[in-house]
């Protein structure tokens, strides 16, 4: 897996990303789709959370930066 960073993909495939976060992540609650993507581009903007791509997979992820740094973490260790 590796970091794509938010201001490298569009608009429409940013907006993309985070809905389907939003979709599948109980976290995000209240508000409209404009208000909820808001808040997490608002924490990707600070670092507080990163996109990931697989390429396996050919998917993305939204992660908080703990859980990336875990992740991290337990691949280092699995080599």
């Amino acid at each position: 897996m590796s970091i794509v960073h938010y201001t490298t993909l569009s608009k429409y495939a940013l907006d993309n990303v985070i809905d389907e976060f939003i979709s599948r992540d109980g976290n995000v609650l209240d508000g409209s789709l404009e208000q909820k993507r808001s808040r997490v581009l608002d924490v990707l903007k600070k670092g507080q959370a990163v996109i990931s791509f697989n390429e396996q997979s050919k998917s993305t992820h939204i992660h908080t930066k703990e859980e990336w740094l875990a992740l991290e973490r337990k691949q280092k260790s699995e080599y």
